[in-house]
This record gives C-alpha cells, structure tokens and sequence, in this order.
C-alpha cells in the first residue's frame, strides 16, 4: 500500500492538459470495415441500453442542439450529482 503523506504533492500517471487543449478534442467514430465491427457496435450499443435502462441513466450529449437549432436546457430526468 502507498501512503502519501504531501497531499499537496501527488503526481499523476498521465500529462496533464491544458484546458484549450481538451477543448481541441473532437469525438470521432471509426467507419466500420467489416461485418465484424457491425457486431461489436451492435454488442456495444445493446448492453449500454440495457446498463442504462437498469440504472436509469439519461444521456443528453453536451451541447447538444434542438431541431430549430438552439442549444437545449438539461432534462428534467438529468441526474443530480447526488444520484451520481
């Protein structure tokens, strides 16, 4: 077991980003190339249903945008951080 006694000075394992850097990031999904990757999706997609549905977790993407285009409100079923 490691004890740190600095809590003040804790490391990480990773870099550390900067903010204007994470903003950069664009979530991408990879096209698929075979039937292979239309299965693992499919898998994928049916136990995060089925994980949402047993814990009622909503997912609203952020920023996410209505039909006329402006930004939507946070649902009324979003989690509070105490559900979390």
């Amino acid at each position: 077991m490691i004890v740190c006694l600095d809590p003040n000075n804790y490391m990480m394992d990773h870099e550390i980003y900067s903010k204007k850097e994470l903003e950069q990031v664009k979530i991408t999904h990879k096209q698929f190339e075979s039937w292979h990757d239309r299965v693992a999706y499919a898998a994928v997609q049916t136990l995060r249903f089925c994980f949402d549905k047993c814990t009622g977790y909503i997912h609203e993407p952020i920023g996410s945008k209505a039909k006329d285009g402006a930004e939507k409100h946070p649902s009324k079923n979003a989690m509070t951080e105490t559900q979390w």
